[in-house]
């Protein structure tokens, strides 16, 4: 009868890989969800004969997210043991989703995972901290895409975004076997030769949750990091809260798709 008394609606929703922290049991209630500014490292350099200073790289540090809950179980075994299954959701890690950013998603593992230090205090609030390194931005759930066609084509991709320069993801599905494209987005290319893509099969490059550039056969999952030629850049990227052209040549007709996802702190 207490549980049934204490039971409210949770103030925020808060989701990990698509589950929900306030549906893994009736009595867990999220009552506030809290963000950390990130950190953002400036490297500086004086000038030779002039005041002042010149700007050689920004970068943004790690972001934390803090969720409050309560557990409303009035039996000390049971509240425990519902606290076990949140500790299990949040140190599982994954892609962490609120309802006060709706779109956008964080990469994150845990920080800091909840402890019951009350057991008299039944309604008394729990903590979990959850922490992105490698990507520290909110990122855009949907990208914007761009669409293209033929041997050679190009057009302008808008980049979302309000924190940093994201990256490009490209998809190539030719009409013929494909054995090498060059891919421009901005001023930033790679050019692919020696492939071997039959006709109807993808061509991709894409980035993981540690940023890290994938280029692969996409049915097999062959890595075609190795078709990449010296003249590349690193990475394909664009300028954020900005139209960029985006181009394509291919040796048969292809079907060229851009992709961008905003970031945000």
């Amino acid at each position: 009868m207490i549980r049934e008394l204490q039971r409210v609606e949770p103030r925020s929703r808060v989701w990990l890989d698509g589950i929900g922290l306030q549906d893994i049991d009736p009595a867990i209630v999220v009552q506030d969800i809290s963000y950390t500014t990130p950190s953002i490292d400036t490297q500086t350099a004086e000038h030779a004969r002039h005041h002042g200073e010149r700007m050689l790289r920004q970068k943004v540090g790690q972001t934390t997210v803090t969720i409050l809950f309560e557990v409303h179980e009035y039996n000390p075994a049971l509240r425990q043991s519902i606290v076990d299954r949140v500790t299990a959701w949040a140190m599982s890690g994954g892609v962490l989703t609120v309802d006060d950013k709706p779109g956008r998603r964080l990469t994150v593992v845990c920080t800091t995972p909840p402890t019951v230090q009350s057991v008299s205090r039944w309604t008394g609030r729990l903590s979990l901290s959850l922490t992105a390194f490698d990507n520290p931005f909110w990122q855009d759930e949907t990208p914007t895409m761009l669409i293209l066609s033929g041997t050679s084509n190009a057009g302008n991709l808008y980049a979302p975004g309000a924190a940093a320069d994201p990256y490009v993801e490209v998809e190539v599905k030719p009409t013929g076997t494909l054995t090498s494209a060059t891919l421009t987005a901005g001023d930033t290319s790679i050019i692919l030769s020696g492939l071997s893509i039959p006709s109807g099969k993808t061509l991709g490059l894409y980035y993981d949750e540690r940023n890290t550039l994938h280029i692969e056969r996409m049915d097999t999952g062959a890595s075609l990091l190795n078709k990449r030629t010296a003249a590349s850049h690193d990475d394909l990227m664009i300028p954020f809260s900005k139209f960029s052209r985006c181009s394509f040549t291919t040796n048969v007709s292809a079907t060229v798709t851009f992709k961008v996802r905003g970031l945000y702190l």
